[in-house]
C-alpha cells in the first residue's frame, strides 16, 4: 500500500478558471480580453494545463467563445450573480475529481508550480482547503479544495452568504506562502491595471531574451562597464 501522502498526490485535479463575474470595473468581459496576442484567458490556461488533469471554465456569458478555447464550459445553476462560489459550485456538481485547483481568468501570470505548493501545504496538515498568500494577504480564489466540500458550499450559499473568504474561514484550511513570487497574484480589474501588466510581461520578455536567449549581450555590456 502507498503511503497516505504519496496515495494523495497521485489524486486527480481539475482546474477551474473563474470566467463568471460581471466585470463591471473593465467595462467589458475581462477573459476575452486581448493580452501579449491572446486572450487573458488563454495565458491562464496555458500555464494552468500544464498542472492538471482536466479543465473547466466558469462562464456566464459569451459561452461560445469560451468553449472554442476546447474545455468544457459550466454556468451558474443558481438564478442571479452569486460570486464564485457559485461557480465552485457547478464545477464540484460537474468533476468526478478528487480537488478542485480555482484561479481567476485575469490572473495570467500565475504560478506554474501553484498546484504543487499547494497540494504539499494541505497534505501537511491534513487540511481541506489551501490557499495562496502572497506575502500581504490570503488569496482565496487561487485555492486547492477537496470535492467533499461542495455540500458546505451549497450550504452556504443557501443560507444567503456570498464571500469566498469567510467561507474558506469556516473550513479546515491552510494558506501557503507565495510571497516571493508576489507578481503572480495580480489581478485585473480595470483598464489601468492591463496596462501595468503588459508592461510587466514586456519586461519580463526583455530580461529572459537577455538573459538566455542571447547572453552575448550581456556579455557586451559587461564589457563596456569595464574601465
Amino acid at each position: 500500500m502507498l503511503p497516505f501522502f504519496i496515495a494523495e498526490m497521485s489524486s486527480t485535479v481539475t482546474g477551474l478558471v473563474l470566467a463568471g463575474g460581471l466585470s463591471t470595473r473593465m467595462g467589458q468581459c475581462k477573459g476575452l480580453m486581448p493580452l501579449s496576442g491572446q486572450t487573458m484567458i488563454e495565458s491562464v490556461l496555458h500555464r494552468l494545463s500544464q498542472q492538471v488533469d482536466s479543465i473547466l471554465i466558469s462562464a456566464n456569458s459569451n459561452l461560445d467563445r469560451y468553449q472554442s478555447f476546447g474545455y468544457r464550459v459550466v454556468s451558474d445553476k443558481k438564478q442571479g450573480f452569486y460570486g464564485p462560489l457559485s461557480g465552485m459550485l457547478s464545477a464540484f456538481q460537474t468533476t468526478r475529481s478528487d480537488y478542485l485547483l480555482v484561479v481567476p481568468c485575469d490572473a495570467p501570470l500565475l504560478p506554474l508550480d501553484l498546484l504543487a505548493r499547494l497540494q504539499v501545504g494541505l497534505l501537511e496538515v491534513s487540511a481541506s482547503v489551501a490557499i495562496a498568500y502572497d506575502g500581504t494577504r490570503g488569496q482565496p480564489l487561487f485555492s486547492l479544495i477537496k470535492k467533499q466540500l461542495g455540500l458546505s458550499i451549497s450550504e452556504w450559499l443557501g443560507s444567503g452568504e456570498r464571500s469566498v473568504m469567510k467561507w474558506v474561514c469556516q473550513q479546515n484550511y491552510t494558506s501557503v506562502d507565495f510571497s516571493d513570487q508576489p507578481n503572480a497574484f495580480l489581478n485585473i480589474n480595470t483598464p489601468a491595471d492591463l496596462s501595468f501588466v503588459k508592461t510587466h510581461l514586456q519586461k519580463v520578455s526583455t530580461d529572459y531574451f537577455l538573459r538566455n536567449i542571447n547572453p552575448a549581450i550581456n556579455v557586451s555590456r559587461e564589457e563596456k562597464k569595464k574601465p
